[in-house]
């Protein structure tokens, strides 16, 4: 006989699913790792301190993460900047050599033979595109090499090419484009850098189609031809035309043109190639009616981007740079000479940029290294907050756990008195 009334029947059961719920969040919490601080209803205070804690540390641990990429970018830039140092030391040893009134001319040639290699290893090295980073710009050296015009050349298909050396990646290009004739003929410009076009006309034609050419005074100069501005840096391109261009490349063998893409800036020669076959293979048999001026300003490249501290301040790590000594020569003792003189003024320019790098590395490390102490700091604290919530909930389930005996106990003897039983479970 059952002396516990329906009532405290009914209240019996309703506390021990409360305490087998509180008892079974308890062991889920102490066993998934979710504490009082990650639930606002159970302390909010704890909810509010875990989760801007761990806000923060997120944002310290980025910023640790880009810094240190920072400081490898600079070693890398300080590793190739030492090594060209080197080089250019060798090629200064080379060029005194070579103004040696006791040299003979077969001396100096195997002197400018070698001194060509290191200027050509200069070259690979500032063009170096390993860790796909812009770390070195010719612009950015003190001493900027001088502009390279080179002799007009003929392609293997018949095309005219002209190329510039113009000691930069990143340039402003102006390009007037004159293809107008009694024929109306159509004709393709491409401009590029190294081996890749960043700049195809398609088939163009300079006229409106009545015969009327587009003319403006440049540099007082009477110039004809649609106007193009391309700017250029590694990796970015973007193009306009003048408003009042005549022509357009609306020819059905090679549609959608002009076209632009992105040089890789692994060369400072530009090309101009005029009537390439291109990508549709339209070949000419005989030169047309065409006539082409180009400019340039030479501008500095971007250097690596989204460097931030933990504050969320942008840095960036500017480029590098020196000279590859190119179109130097120590064939001659005056020749050599001079080479003599500039890798003098170059080794001068390596050694301030070096100290400076210095700087940089002093700067980026001793910021990676606060931070670093800040986010140990965040954690500590972090974890010493879930410290705290694990220890009461093994409290709370080992209290729930002795109330839970002790009422199953309490139930054993409810047959006694319904009275104990009340006075038990309240």
């Amino acid at each position: 006989m059952n002396f516990i009334s329906p009532v405290m029947s009914s209240r019996f059961e309703t506390l021990n699913s409360m305490r087998q719920r509180e008892i079974s969040e308890s062991s889920n919490r102490i066993a998934s790792g979710k504490r009082f601080s990650a639930n606002p209803s159970r302390d909010s205070a704890a909810y509010r301190m875990s989760t801007r804690l761990e806000i923060e540390s997120k944002f310290s641990d980025s910023a640790k993460k880009s810094l240190d990429n920072a400081y490898t970018l600079a070693q890398q830039q300080s590793d190739i900047v030492a090594y060209a140092e080197s080089v250019i030391k060798r090629m200064n040893v080379l060029a005194y050599e070579a103004t040696d009134p006791t040299s003979s001319s077969y001396d100096r040639e195997s002197l400018n033979a070698e001194f060509k290699e290191h200027s050509k290893t200069l070259e690979s090295l500032m063009f170096d595109r390993t860790f796909d980073q812009q770390l070195l710009d010719p612009q950015a050296a003190e001493y900027i090499d001088q502009t390279i015009i080179y002799e007009d050349e003929v392609s293997s298909s018949g095309a005219s090419v002209k190329k510039v050396d113009i000691s930069a990646l990143a340039a402003k290009i102006k390009l007037w484009w004159n293809t107008s004739d009694s024929n109306q003929t159509r004709d393709r410009i491409q401009l590029k850098q190294g081996d890749r076009w960043f700049f195809d006309s398609g088939e163009y034609l300079s006229n409106d189609g009545s015969g009327a050419v587009r003319s403006e005074n440049v540099d007082g100069q009477n110039t004809y031809g649609d106007y193009f501005e391309v700017d250029i840096q590694p990796n970015q391109i973007s193009y306009t035309s003048a408003l009042d261009n005549k022509g357009d490349s609306n020819s059905p063998l090679a549609p959608g043109y002009p076209k632009v893409q992105a040089p890789r800036g692994d060369s400072t020669v530009i090309k101009i190639a005029v009537n390439e076959p291109g990508p549709e293979n339209i070949n000419r048999s005989t030169p047309t009616g065409w006539s082409w001026r180009l400019s340039w300003d030479t501008e500095a490249i971007d250097g690596p981007k989204g460097i931030a501290d933990e504050k969320g301040t942008l840095y960036e790590l500017s480029p590098l740079g020196f000279s590859t000594l190119k179109g130097y020569d120590i064939s001659t003792r005056v020749s050599a000479a001079d080479a003599l003189e500039r890798s003098e003024l170059e080794l001068e320019s390596l050694r301030k940029q070096l100290y400076t790098l210095a700087k940089t590395f002093s700067e980026v490390r001793l910021k990676s290294r606060y931070i670093g102490h800040k986010n140990i700091s965040q954690n500590v604290a972090l974890s010493r907050i879930n410290d705290s919530d694990l220890a009461g909930e093994y409290t709370s389930l080992a209290k729930n756990l002795l109330l839970q005996k002790a009422t199953n106990h309490a139930l054993v003897h409810s047959r006694v008195s319904a009275q104990n039983v009340i006075n038990l479970i309240s």
